[in-house]
């Protein structure tokens, strides 16, 4: 088992296919990720904030680009897993295809 850290442009290229990639980051292509993930394999993304503690005047409400990433992506099957603190989330996508 290898674990690799750094920039994913910098480090992954060439690399993969993954069973697990952690994604620890802000923005990016999270587009060319899904292809260093075998099918069947799954992308886990946290440090998201959930809707509902979400302020009503915040930018990301209804509008976060991690979220429409996740769900919006053909090639995952995506679920957001609130955690105990209910004030965190994670996103975790399982490439489909």
């Amino acid at each position: 088992m290898d674990v690799v850290t750094g920039d994913s442009a910098a480090v992954l290229s060439g690399r993969g296919p993954f069973d697990l990639l952690f994604c620890d980051g802000g923005g990016g292509d999270y587009a060319d990720l899904v292809d260093l993930v075998r099918v069947g394999g799954r992308m886990v993304m946290d440090d998201v904030t959930p809707d509902k503690v979400q302020s009503p005047d915040s930018p990301l409400r209804g509008n976060d680009a991690k979220r429409q990433f996740f769900f919006g992506d053909p090639r995952l099957v995506s679920v957001e897993v609130v955690l105990p603190d209910l004030e965190n989330s994670l996103l975790v996508g399982t490439r489909t295809r």
